[in-house]
């Protein structure tokens, strides 16, 4: 059996160039030659090697794959690894759990404690049309600014270069970032100058965000597109929802605590919309023929942990480690959450576990503790 050592090809690296119109993760930072690739590629192959052995043809297999999909769920798996043995855990990769053929994604032990870890990365269901869309836009390149674009509708036929790139790039050039900046301060992220491309009833408008002082005209990696493009369109709670659930129902009594860890491909998923997702949607309840009681604000039974009848669901499922977008360039601003389910079985989890951001009950309501920043258990610097 052949054991591979490393994640990336070995060989001299040239081209520095952004990253190419749908051109996939791994091609990009395979072939790239830009000092932040340099650098990503370096943190993922330290990941790689502390992988087990037995388990690195897996992984290294769909994190080469011509699937940004298996790309992300391969890097996420290593994230995972890492993080649990910079807390001091021992892993195993794919433990085999008795009288089932699935195996979960990691066994952790910690002293005397043990707890299995499944990660799941969820997408959005992406258009091949808008994605060509926003590659074709994050094809140009501007010193002075970033474009945040909201697209609405279904678009059903292909746009060609012009009819995408002419907007905005006359845009770029058009304004003054100081002059955007105050614009913005003054009325908001929608007073800066836009473009709006349509067909049919389908448009995606772009608004000039302009790039922090210290980092203008400085070239970069990043693409030209930020924020999640089709965010109002996204219902991002229902999608977790599955996701958890689908991890939660696979083992039945597994004999120690279950948490899974979800990468969620939005980066303003925040903590409301993992409650959401976890303990239901809010709701204001009244007694209409009571105009005298006070209203209470609550939420529906509609979520992983409560459902109809306000019944716990999913007790075996202790905790869900939740993650807004983490790649391995934002490890410092990425946002994460260890939520513990309030109603679970009688498994305690690790206290190792608690130095991580988290919420848990306690009396009747839910506390959040800031716990330790991943990019400083890394050691990585606010520009890492």
């Amino acid at each position: 059996m052949t054991i591979h050592r490393s994640l990336f090809d070995d060989m001299k690296r040239t081209d520095a160039s952004s990253r190419h119109p749908n051109e996939l993760f791994f091609a990009y930072l395979n072939r790239s030659a830009d000092p932040k690739a340099v650098e990503i590629r370096g943190r993922l192959e330290s990941w790689f090697e502390r992988f087990p052995v037995e388990a690195r043809d897996d992984v290294r297999g769909r994190f080469r794959q011509d699937d940004d999909h298996a790309h992300r769920g391969a890097t996420f798996e290593l994230l995972i690894h890492e993080l649990l043995i910079r807390l001091h855990c021992t892993v195993e990769v794919h433990p085999k759990i008795s009288g089932k053929n699935s195996r979960p994604d990691f066994l952790a032990r910690h002293g005397d404690r043990v707890f299995y870890v499944e990660a799941t990365v969820i997408d959005s269901k992406e258009n091949p049309l808008e994605e060509d869309v926003l590659a074709k836009i994050n094809s140009l390149t501007s010193p002075h600014f970033y474009i945040s674009a909201k697209v609405d509708g279904k678009l059903s036929s292909a746009l060609s270069w012009e009819q995408v790139t002419k907007p905005f790039s006359s845009l770029l050039v058009a304004h003054n970032p100081d002059e955007v900046k105050r614009l913005i301060d003054e009325g908001g992220l929608r007073a800066a100058p836009s473009r709006k491309i349509e067909c049919g009833t389908w448009s995606l408008q772009g608004w000039l965000v302009p790039i922090s002082p210290g980092k203008r005209g400085i070239r970069s990696s990043r693409t030209l597109i930020i924020g999640p493009a089709r965010n109002d369109m996204v219902d991002w709670p229902t999608s977790v929802q599955h996701a958890v659930r689908k991890k939660a129902g696979k083992y039945g009594a597994l004999g120690a605590p279950l948490v899974v860890a979800a990468n969620v491909r939005d980066p303003f998923f925040d903590k409301e919309s993992a409650m959401e997702a976890l303990f239901g949607k809010e709701q204001i309840t009244y007694v209409e023929e009571r105009p005298d009681l006070p209203t209470k604000l609550g939420r529906k039974p509609d979520g992983v942990w409560i459902q109809g009848g306000y019944q716990p669901r999913y007790t075996r499922l202790d905790a869900v480690w939740m993650f807004s977008n983490v790649v391995p360039w934002n490890l410092c601003s990425m946002s994460n959450c260890l939520y513990v389910n309030p109603f679970a079985r009688d498994m305690k989890l690790p206290d190792v576990l608690y130095r991580l951001p988290h919420a848990r009950a306690h009396e009747y309501e839910i506390r959040w503790s800031e716990g330790e920043n991943i990019g400083q258990m890394f050691g990585i610097g606010e520009d890492g």
